[in-house]
């Protein structure tokens, strides 16, 4: 069902996010993508920024690639976008190469972020990095 009352919160709240963010970042912060957690996972990382806000990622890695990605985060704007597109970028990726993401390449992803809300990048690296720490050991 399409121009209902939750589609229209929707849409509204990615106008206001757009007022300070990109159309990516409004996108992904507010339809996260895989923002759940996740059974059957075999790496967990859970991370907390400066600010107090968390984000957890569970991953799913066979013959050395990640199959899947899920997060959930506690963080605003910033956060959940980065949360969003690191899950959405390791699917597919070899451990080695989803270990050298960083917080560029997200930032890249989203199409940037302000000074304030980079912090949500480095959030999601670090705890995707925890989570193949996790696998690893």
């Amino acid at each position: 069902m399409t121009g209902g009352a939750l589609d229209i919160y929707r849409e509204n709240l990615k106008a206001l996010l757009r007022q300070s963010y990109s159309e990516i970042v409004a996108e992904h912060a507010v339809e996260p993508r895989n923002m759940c957690d996740m059974g059957g996972h075999n790496g967990f990382g859970i991370a907390t920024s400066d600010n107090g806000e968390m984000m957890a990622i569970w991953i799913k890695i066979e013959k050395g690639v990640v199959t899947a990605a899920s997060f959930t985060s506690d963080g605003e704007a910033p956060a959940v976008a980065a949360g969003s597109i690191v899950t959405e970028l390791v699917k597919d990726m070899a451990v080695a190469q989803a270990g050298n993401l960083g917080q560029q390449e997200v930032l890249d992803a989203l199409g940037g972020l302000p000074e304030d809300g980079r912090y949500g990048a480095s959030l999601a690296v670090e705890a995707l990095k925890l989570a193949l720490d996790d696998y690893s050991n």
